[in-house]
């Protein structure tokens, strides 16, 4: 009711949206800062994009995180923060190719971005792109990543291998399989 008596009221509309992110009413906190946006375009910076994507993950709402998130990305293009969480936001809302490809325009800007390269490993391993897991994975080790945890997040390329040469019965299926395999222990 107070902020309905105050319209416009900068300093108590940014109250009230603290408030309801804390106690935590995310649905209100949501439509606050929306609305705060609205008066004082100031107020959209780095910080307000990282409260409306917690909130609308927190809210389950992974698509509109997305929203919030490619928003971030266009305001701050070289900000690898943006695209690490814009990437996380597009993995939970299920798509993994554009996740990927965001994940790699981070550690393209920060390779030491979190969580950066083991992300765009596991996500490249998802989408059955071993070969271009194995590649961001060297590139992880050149940029001074931890080689056991780039190695597991690279375990997860072996497994859709073994699944399709199971699956397809055949002699270039199981070496397939094995190249993988073999590539990954390597690293692993």
């Amino acid at each position: 009711p107070l902020v309905e008596q105050n319209p416009g009221d900068v300093d108590l509309m940014k109250l009230l949206w603290n408030v309801q992110l804390r106690v935590p009413d995310y649905k209100a906190a949501i439509q606050t800062g929306e609305a705060l946006a609205k008066i004082d375009t100031s107020i959209v910076d780095s910080t307000w994009f990282t409260r409306m994507i917690a909130a609308t993950l927190a809210d389950s709402q992974p698509q509109r995180a997305a929203e919030f998130a490619g928003r971030a990305v266009q305001k701050y293009p070289r900000s690898a923060s943006a695209h690490a969480v814009f990437a996380q936001t597009l993995r939970r809302a299920g798509q993994l190719q554009q996740a990927a490809q965001h994940y790699a325009q981070a550690v393209r800007i920060d390779p030491k971005v979190e969580p950066g390269y083991v992300a765009l490993i596991v996500t490249q391993c998802e989408l059955n792109q071993a070969d271009a897991a194995i590649a961001s994975s060297q590139a992880a080790m050149n940029a001074g990543l931890d080689k056991a945890m780039v190695g597991n997040a690279l375990i997860g390329c072996a497994a859709p291998a073994v699944r399709a040469a199971q699956e397809q019965k055949t002699r270039a299926g199981w070496q397939r399989a094995y190249e993988i395999s073999n590539r990954v222990d390597q690293i692993a």
